[in-house]
C-alpha cells in the first residue's frame, strides 16, 4: 500500500523545478550582461585610442600654424602654387632665402627652409607635421595668408588668417 503523497512533499518537488527556472534566468542575465559589459569595455578603448590621436594632431597642427603664423608675419612676398592652394613659398628678403610649405601625398604638411647653403637644395633644412596637411589648403590675398579646412562648410570660421606685418606696412596699413 503506498501513501498518498502529503502536501510538503509535492511542494518541495515545485521548488526544485522553480530553482531550476531561476538559475537559467540568472545564467541568462549574466550573460546578457558580459555582452554588454564586453562591447562598453571595447568602445571606451577605441574612444580612448581616438582621444590620442585626435590629441597628437591637435599638438602637430598648433606647432605647425605657429611656425607658419612666424614664416608669414616677416614675409616680404607669398606666392601659392599654379597647381592649387596645396603649397605656397614664403619670401622674407634680405637674401635669406625662401621657404616651402607643401602637403605630400600622404598628407603631411612639411616646410623646408634654406639651410647652410642658402638656397632650399639639399642642405635645405625640413620640417614634417605627419596627417594634418590632407584638409588644408592655403589663400593669399596680398597682405593676408589664410589657411582652410578642406571642407568649406566645417570651416565655419573662415580659416586662420596669418597677416604679413611686412606687407601691412607697405600698404600704408598700419596707421
Amino acid at each position: 500500500m503506498t501513501t498518498p503523497p502529503t502536501p510538503f512533499v509535492a511542494s518541495r518537488r515545485r521548488a526544485r523545478g522553480f530553482g531550476l527556472v531561476m538559475m537559467l534566468v540568472a545564467i541568462s542575465l549574466l550573460a546578457v550582461f558580459a555582452v554588454v559589459a564586453t562591447r562598453l569595455i571595447h568602445t571606451t578603448l577605441g574612444l580612448y585610442d581616438q582621444a590620442g590621436r585626435v590629441d597628437a594632431e591637435a599638438r602637430w597642427t598648433d606647432g605647425a600654424m605657429r611656425q607658419l603664423r612666424a614664416d608669414a608675419w616677416s614675409a616680404k612676398d607669398i606666392t601659392t602654387s599654379t597647381q592649387g592652394t596645396r603649397s605656397l613659398t614664403i619670401d622674407a628678403g634680405g637674401g635669406a632665402g625662401a621657404v616651402a610649405w607643401r602637403v605630400d601625398p600622404d598628407g603631411a604638411l612639411v616646410r623646408t627652409a634654406p639651410g647652410a647653403g642658402g638656397t632650399g637644395g639639399p642642405t635645405a633644412d625640413a620640417q614634417r607635421w605627419p596627417e594634418i596637411g590632407a584638409r588644408l589648403s592655403f589663400e593669399w590675398d596680398g597682405t593676408a595668408l589664410t589657411v582652410r579646412g578642406a571642407d568649406k562648410g566645417a570651416d565655419r570660421a573662415g580659416g586662420i588668417r596669418m597677416i604679413s606685418q611686412v606687407k601691412l606696412a607697405g600698404a600704408g596699413g598700419a596707421k
